[in-house]
């Protein structure tokens, strides 16, 4: 699949899928690129990770902007991130709140 169709296929509710060099896939109600979810799907539309990785990234992002229905878009947040229902309805990030909540999800 490419970019576009595992974007699509998430965006219509697949639970599985990945593009052709596997790097971006579904997980479940994540759309994640390598380690890092970009968007997670929540009840009235989707959760977003806009935060700056990469160019292929910024690209991959380009077309989740286009394709999904944004509820939030979040920034600032660090590779690896998974759960970003834990980020949202947060404006501003700081070092400590974002550590704290890290430790408190792997734990």
């Amino acid at each position: 699949m490419t970019n576009l169709q595992v974007i699509q296929a998430f965006r219509d509710g697949a639970t599985h899928g990945k593009s052709g060099d596997g790097n971006l896939y579904i997980d479940g109600d994540l759309l994640r690129n390598y380690n890092t979810t970009l968007a997670q799907r929540v009840d009235c539309g989707f959760i977003v990770n806009d935060s700056k990785y990469s160019r292929t990234t910024s690209k991959i992002q380009t077309i989740i902007r286009r394709e999904l229905n944004i509820v939030e878009t979040l920034n600032g947040l660090n590779f690896g991130v998974r759960d970003l229902i834990a980020f949202a309805g947060k404006s501003d990030f700081d070092l400590t709140t974002l550590e704290t909540e890290l430790l408190n999800f792997v734990n």
